[in-house]
């Protein structure tokens, strides 16, 4: 659904935020082996997902965003913040998922099993940047998250969002077929214009917004390709099964990243 007043759209009617954290709690979130249901595997991706974090941070850096203290919220099995650690002083992670944050503990990260409201307080003014890829459309109290974000910043740091762009290229082409209306799970969809103005509203300044772009398997896109069209999904498989390579594919402008500055 739209919004008349503000344009934002959402999914109504949608399960209560208790069903669905257990739902992100649960241990086969991250390797569910389903296109509809979490990551089908999220250890398989390590590859893409790397090369995806390292461009996208190098672009931070070019947007002078990058050093000093990090966090990521959402974090997974912290592919982002080993990416993010020359970059950093300081880098953690955090995630709701207790089998997320045991992945990437055993990678030496420093994770914490929660959300940003369970943070202590001993955190506030604590970050240079705060950041979330692929989480802002799950919120069901985003301004709760943006008040609590701008807590966790130092003066003068940025906090980073990377969410699906409802008026982007693909949701434009794809139309209903859009991969982003991935439900139950994402209940709000965003514009610049939508997503720029909650975070002006929430003391946010100096908001802009760029692509972002995402590498990914060969083999996943055909996956996620399978969910629209069985049989062309099975014809591109056995011609994969003739490739004698494996390659990662780049694809731009798969979401788009807000950034705004702590006054």
């Amino acid at each position: 659904m739209r919004c008349l007043s503000c344009s934002l759209v959402y999914l109504n009617p949608r399960p209560t935020e208790e069903d669905m954290n257990r739902y992100y709690k649960e241990e086969g979130y991250f390797q569910s082996h389903s296109q509809r249901k979490g990551y089908s595997d999220y250890s398989a991706q390590e590859g893409s997902l790397r090369l995806t974090f390292k461009k996208f941070l190098a672009h931070l850096g070019k947007e002078g965003i990058l050093g000093g203290r990090l966090l990521e919220v959402g974090c997974g099995y912290g592919f982002l913040l080993m990416e993010a650690e020359s970059y950093f002083e300081e880098v953690v992670g955090l995630d709701l998922s207790s089998s997320a944050c045991q992945e990437a503990a055993s990678r030496g990260l420093r994770v914490i099993e929660g959300t940003v409201e369970d943070l202590s307080w001993s955190f506030s003014s604590y970050f240079n940047v705060v950041l979330s890829i692929s989480l802002f459309e799950h919120l069901y109290n985003p301004i709760n998250y943006l008040s609590r974000c701008r807590d966790l910043l130092f003066p003068g740091g940025y906090a980073v969002i990377t969410t699906p762009n409802v008026e982007g290229f693909w949701a434009r082409l794809m139309g209903k077929r859009w991969i982003s209306f991935k439900l139950p799970e994402h209940i709000v969809y965003y514009s610049p214009s939508t997503l720029g103005r909650i975070m002006r509203e929430q003391g946010f300044s100096e908001v802009r917004f760029f692509s972002y772009g995402q590498y990914a398997p060969l083999e996943l896109l055909i996956e996620k390709l399978s969910v629209y069209s069985s049989g062309l999904s099975k014809i591109l498989n056995k011609v994969l099964e003739k490739t004698p390579f494996r390659t990662n594919t780049y694809i731009p402008g798969i979401m788009m990243t807000a950034v705004g500055r702590k006054a």
